[in-house]
């Protein structure tokens, strides 16, 4: 849990937020990629890649990451329609 932080401009504390896994603009690694799906593994990683589910990721010393928004529009295309 994290813990209260101080507002220098007003000195009162302020609760913390968590970081939304979801910002816009941030990356998301191949482990927490595989935990918002639900647990898939390496290999679902690597087939959905190759089968357009999912972009390519940006690699980074060797390790891959999505920007969050490219995971959100994969999320989205992949969620059941609800039919009214």
């Amino acid at each position: 849990m994290k813990t209260p932080t101080l507002n220098v401009v007003t000195g009162v504390h302020q609760p913390a937020v968590a970081a939304d896994p979801f910002a816009d603009e941030s990356l998301v690694t191949q482990a927490t990629l595989k935990q918002i799906v639900g647990g898939i593994s390496d290999m679902t990683v690597w087939r959905w890649r190759r089968a357009g589910i999912i972009p390519e990721p940006t690699t980074i010393r060797g390790r891959n990451y999505w920007r969050t928004c490219d995971v959100q529009s994969a999320l989205r295309q992949l969620a059941p329609t609800q039919v009214a």
